[in-house]
C-alpha cells in the first residue's frame, strides 16, 4: 500500500492539488486553484455503500467547499492481491452515475515497488515523464499480463489531469523515436493483444492523439 500511495499522492502534488481531509483509509485532495476535488479510497468498495461514504466525505467539507458535492471524483484503489475485480465489474463501478465520477484502479504492492523503482531510475518527477518514452510503449506490448507498464498507464488513465508530454523533436531525433502515428498504433496494438483492458487505453489514446495534433499540426 505505502509504494502505490507514495505514487498517487506524488502526483497529485506535482499538479497543484493538497490534502483537505484525512478520513484513514480515505483522503480527500482539493486542487489550490480549482475547484476540482478528489476522495482517494484505500477500503474496498461497495456500491451499496456509497452514500455512506457521501455522507462521511462530503458532507464534512461542505460547509467549507460548498461545490465539492458536485465537483469530487472518487479513485477506488484495488488491490489485485486481496481482491479481483473483473473488467465487467469495474465497468459497472465507473459507470455507476450516483455521488461521484468514480474511477477503480487495479495495483499490487510489488507492481508498485516496481514502478516506483522505474521513476527513480529515470530521475522522474512524474508519471508523466515516462508514458511517451518508446521503451514505455515497446514494454507495454510484450505485457501479456496486468503488469507494471500497464499500471503506469492505467494511473495516466485514471488521473486525467496528468499530462500527456507529447514532446517537439527535429527530424533527426524523429529517426530515432516512435512518430505520433506509430505510438497511436502502438496502443492499437496494444489493444488487439489486451482487449480485456481495452477500456484503460481509449480514453489515453485520445489524450495522446489530441497532444500530438496540437503540439505538431504547425
Amino acid at each position: 500500500m505505502e509504494s502505490i500511495k507514495k505514487i498517487i499522492f506524488t502526483e497529485f502534488l506535482n499538479y497543484d492539488y493538497e490534502i483537505i481531509l484525512n478520513q484513514g483509509t480515505i483522503f480527500v485532495f482539493k486542487h489550490k486553484v480549482f475547484d476540482d476535488f478528489w476522495a482517494v479510497c484505500y477500503e474496498k468498495f461497495d456500491l451499496s455503500l456509497q452514500h455512506d461514504m457521501y455522507e462521511t466525505v462530503i458532507k464534512v467539507i461542505a460547509d467549507l467547499y460548498p461545490c465539492a458535492k458536485k465537483n469530487t471524483s472518487l479513485l477506488v484503489l484495488s488491490d489485485l492481491n486481496k481482491e479481483y475485480l473483473s473488467t465487467d465489474e469495474i465497468v459497472e463501478l465507473e459507470k455507476d452515475p450516483f455521488f461521484f465520477k468514480k474511477y477503480v484502479l487495479p495495483y499490487s504492492e510489488e507492481l508498485s515497488q516496481k514502478l516506483q523503482y522505474l521513476l527513480i531510475s529515470h530521475n522522474a518527477k512524474s508519471i508523466s515523464d515516462l508514458i511517451m518514452l518508446q521503451e514505455s510503449f515497446n514494454a507495454l506490448i510484450e505485457e501479456i499480463d496486468y503488469g507494471m507498464y500497464h499500471l503506469l498507464y492505467c494511473i495516466a488513465h485514471k488521473l486525467p489531469f496528468i499530462p500527456i508530454k507529447a514532446e517537439q523533436k527535429t527530424m533527426q531525433q524523429r529517426d530515432l523515436f516512435l512518430s505520433d502515428s506509430d505510438e497511436i498504433s502502438a496502443l492499437n496494438e496494444v489493444l488487439s493483444i489486451n482487449g480485456n483492458v481495452q477500456s484503460v487505453y481509449e480514453q489515453l489514446k485520445l489524450k495522446i492523439e489530441q497532444e500530438c495534433y496540437e503540439q505538431h499540426k504547425d
